[in-house]
């Protein structure tokens, strides 16, 4: 189990994707995907990130800590939040936790909020009292996290600044069926020569607070090393997990630079074509 570090609120700088990707529109409807679609993250070498204290908000009587990885970046991150009573310095057990990521933008002369994809319930951690969230930020900027809790007959609704920085394992790209959708790369994180567990997800876009899972695909897996001019035999194509994810096996025959080109199909239709680009060690 990670052990938590110091407080620490990084401000980095923020690159932001055009507008063209993530237009936004006054949707009010709060972001549900997976509800009620219990998450087990599959964890390798992507978990040995440092994962630090983001913030802390204490409110009717409840100290509520936000962690996740020093440094915020776009794509697939998991966050987990602490939900401690004050007087007692005990964690609040057995709640339901919620991450909404937000982000305020400027459009035409006009204020307008959109989310980003989600996954719900939190998974509950009993050994360290936390609750785990992933969520996905689909472009580099401020956002704000908010975190609804609700434990007995206590309830809240908080809200964190996080700034995220850029970042290149998370593609959001238009299908050919016109569709928007946000491809993330969540393992491997630090690959290394070998068969490497891979892990994909994929959302599409309803409406700018509506990001359902993509568990419609499938997807053609292709590494490639550039700079030895070939691919490599043995791999896994990956399949729909119970968890909506898709999980294979990518076979990293040296290290070097490699290239994991994909196709996701829907009925025998190529959607899209795109890569993901890894440093093996």
């Amino acid at each position: 189990m990670k052990n938590f570090l110091r407080p620490i609120f990084a401000s980095l700088t923020v690159l932001a994707l055009p507008l063209s990707i993530l237009s936004c529109s006054e949707d009010n409807n709060p972001i549900d995907p997976h509800h009620g679609h219990e998450h087990t993250p599959h964890r390798d070498n992507a978990a040995l990130e440092t994962v630090v204290e983001l913030g802390r908000i204490e409110e009717q009587g409840v100290r509520v800590e936000l962690y996740g990885p020093q440094q915020l970046q776009m794509g697939y991150v998991e966050l987990r939040v602490k939900l401690i009573e004050i007087a007692t310095d005990q964690h609040l057990h057995d709640a339901r936790v919620e991450i909404h990521p937000l982000m305020q933008m400027e459009v035409d002369g006009s204020t307008m909020m959109h989310g980003a994809p989600s996954e719900y319930p939190a998974v509950h951690d009993h050994e360290d009292g936390s609750y785990l969230k992933p969520v996905v930020f689909p472009m580099a900027g401020t956002w704000q996290l908010e975190v609804k809790y609700q434990h007995d007959e206590r309830e809240g609704n908080l809200s964190f600044a996080a700034e995220v920085h850029q970042g290149d394992r998370l593609k959001s790209l238009t299908g050919t069926d016109d569709q928007s959708y946000f491809v993330a790369l969540i393992t491997p994180h630090y690959p290394s020569v070998g068969k490497e567990n891979l892990e994909l997800a994929v959302w599409t876009r309803e409406s700018m607070r509506d990001f359902p899972l993509a568990t419609d695909l499938s997807i053609e897996i292709d590494p490639y090393m550039p700079a030895m001019n070939h691919g490599a035999p043995g791999n896994e194509q990956p399949v729909l997990t119970d968890n909506g994810h898709y999980r294979g096996k990518v076979n990293f025959m040296m290290s070097g630079e490699w290239r994991i080109n994909l196709k996701l199909i829907k009925s025998e239709s190529i959607l899209i074509e795109t890569f993901f680009d890894l440093m093996v060690e």
